[in-house]
């Protein structure tokens, strides 16, 4: 009898050891991102309070921000980043959009349809920073009158370094350029808020980020101790809306040395694309859902003014390439046949330019600025070739015909190199044979200059090499047409029919978080439309929806590394604890009974 019991015990003690050691695991890990296309933060309103997660990946696959951390390679750094607008950093430091970065990696933010979710603005209050120095976000200004190497601020009141205290506006979907003057760990810690057309404020969850910036073999400097950056705002209630509980998410201070990913597929090309900023979309839409899969984009006729786009948006089945339009403005992303799209360029655009860019492009003209900073008004344009990955690598985006009033410029800048051109011949001027070649599937954007009112189109078409082919694939050809110099027409309804079903993709987090709401959305791949589908295109829609949904499955498999970051300290997560007692309550039951049957028996 004695030894039966024992025996019980015994077995009980090894169930509950079992179960519990994968949890503290799990507690004690963060899952490391340093590729693909990555909205670090990514705010979902639709439940009418704002919930901050982590988008990354062909399939915009939604992370818990307090289970990731973002890594990034040591081959950014350098020691002439001589930035003009940033007074306390020195020349040495880890630059993300270094021409030395052995691939693109620069996580962005984005909220999508949050105006249609009842809120006027979104931002991203930081109430405590840490790290081993200054670290800062900034962007590239085009239309600089005296410094064409100029930046400009994201944060708010024109500030670049993130520390306790500062706020990120999210006026859209955004990418940035990140600068650290030291290697080691930084984290933000935070949370978003949401403010409706009455001016109240609601508030997301708090939550933590975390960089670790990978040190260089010739970053020669001592490692420094993590320190906070700026004042950390203490616990306060300004009247806001609470839909949750403010419990403190400790901070991660201490560096760790941790592999990179070699591997991963590089999504960005900076040769092609200098210094670009960009906002992305599919599960890049980086607010946005790049649904840049496959499927018969759809033909309703359609007007876009205003919000972000990947005109080029190429993709890759069975050997072939489609070049169609992504439209992201909606905060879904549709893929849309280009000829049936008119891209409406407004007379807010009309900018004199400065004398370093009119000698070069023309003096007046109506642009589009490679920052996004007037999405909200404007149309963000862009392109990707995300979608070509695995069959393909290198694409070219060429122009076979160009008919307009005037001239199309596209241009680049950056703080090192000023103005440069995107195109292979090395002009500026968008002419027959132009070729956009793009190195590595990824994602971009590029300034655009029209320089006369009135109507243009395009005609392009996309080539690359299979990795098992010798032969090049072209693409079909494709028409866009841009009206420049005049305001839209009423904006014909983007809100998703009612017979159509939202595909939501797999809410992937190793340590997953409550949410504020049983409802609380993942990422929605659903298509909108201007008018209800025909029954062909609905069908295409749900097919385009099913392989978006299969592909962001495969592509977080495929670069996602589940490894436990030493970077990251224990997190305090509820439904891992409760599962935990359910099962010790459970096998304490179950012990009880086995205990009464030796009884009887005995």
């Amino acid at each position: 009898m004695q030894t039966i019991r024992r025996g019980v015990t015994a077995l009980l003690a090894i169930l509950l050891a079992a179960l519990y050691l994968p949890f503290a695991h799990a507690e004690d890990s963060r899952f490391e991102i340093s590729s693909g296309h990555t909205d670090g933060f990514y705010v979902s309103t639709d439940t009418g309070t704002p919930v901050v997660k982590v988008a990354n990946g062909l399939g915009n696959t939604l992370y818990d921000p307090n289970s990731v951390y973002f890594a990034i390679n040591s081959s950014t750094y350098g020691t002439n980043y001589e930035f003009s607008s940033l007074d306390r950093s020195s020349s040495e430091g880890y630059y993300t959009a270094s021409w030395e970065a052995s691939h693109y990696f620069e996580p962005g933010w984005s909220a999508p349809g949050y105006r249609d979710n009842g809120f006027s603005s979104v931002r991203i209050d930081f109430t405590e920073v840490t790290g081993p120095a200054p670290f800062a976000v900034l962007g590239n200004d085009p239309m600089d009158e005296e410094d064409e190497f100029a930046t400009v601020p994201f944060l708010s009141d024109g500030k670049y370094y993130l520390e306790a205290g500062t706020s990120l506006p999210i006026l859209g979907h955004t990418h940035a350029h990140w600068f650290f003057e030291h290697s080691g760990t930084y984290t933000l810690t935070g949370h978003a808020v949401a403010v409706t057309a009455d001016g109240r404020e609601v508030e997301s969850a708090p939550f933590t980020e975390v960089f670790q910036v990978e040190k260089h073999e010739d970053d020669t400097r001592a490692d420094l101790p993590v320190i906070t950056l700026g004042t950390p705002a203490e616990e306060h209630d300004h009247g806001h809306e609470h839909d949750h509980d403010h419990e403190s998410i400790p901070g991660h201070e201490h560096e760790h040395e941790h592999e990179s990913n070699p591997g991963h597929e590089h999504d960005h090309e900076h040769e092609s694309t200098p210094g670009h900023e960009h906002e992305h979309e599919d599960g890049h839409d980086h607010g946005h859902e790049h649904d840049h899969g496959h499927g018969q984009p759809l033909t309703d006729p359609t007007t876009i003014s205003a919000g972000h786009v990947d005109l080029f948006n190429v993709s890759a089945e069975d050997g072939t390439l489609q070049l169609a339009l992504n439209d992201g403005t909606s905060g879904h992303h549709v893929l849309r046949a280009p000829e049936s799209v008119t891209m409406v360029i407004g007379p807010s655009a009309l900018t004199s330019l400065p004398a370093s860019r009119a000698q070069k492009l023309a003096p007046t003209g109506y642009l589009i600025s490679e920052n996004g900073t007037e999405q909200e008004t404007l149309p963000f344009m862009g392109w990707d070739t995300s979608a070509v990955a695995p069959d393909f690598e290198a694409i070219d985006l060429k122009v076979l015909e160009v008919t307009g009033p005037g001239s199309i410029f596209m241009f680049k800048v950056s703080p090192f190199q000023g103005m440069t051109s995107p195109f292979t011949n090395g002009d500026y001027r968008v002419a027959e044979g132009s070729v956009l070649h793009q190195a590595n599937p990824g994602h971009a954007h590029t300034n655009w200059l029209f320089t006369e009112a009135g109507t243009y189109t395009l005609k392009i078409q996309a080539s690359g090499t299979p990795h098992d082919g010798d032969s090049p694939v072209t693409s079909n050809i494709s028409t866009y047409t841009f009206t420049v110099g005049e305001t839209a027409s009423a904006p014909e309804s983007q809100e998703p029919q009612p017979e159509q079903e939202e595909a939501k993709a797999p809410l992937a987090s190793p340590s997953a978080e409550a949410s504020p709401s049983a409802a609380e959305p993942v990422a929605t791949d659903a298509t909108t439309v201007a008018s209800a589908p025909s029954a062909a295109e609905s069908a295409a829609q749900d097919n385009q929806q099913g392989q978006n949904i299969q592909q962001g499955q495969k592509n977080e498999q495929a670069q996602g590394k589940a490894a436990a970051s030493p970077a990251a300290s224990a997190l305090a997560h509820t439904g891992s604890n409760l599962t935990i007692l359910l099962v010790l309550g459970a096998l304490l039951s179950l012990g009880g009974i086995v205990t009464v049957l030796v009884r009887r028996t005995a």
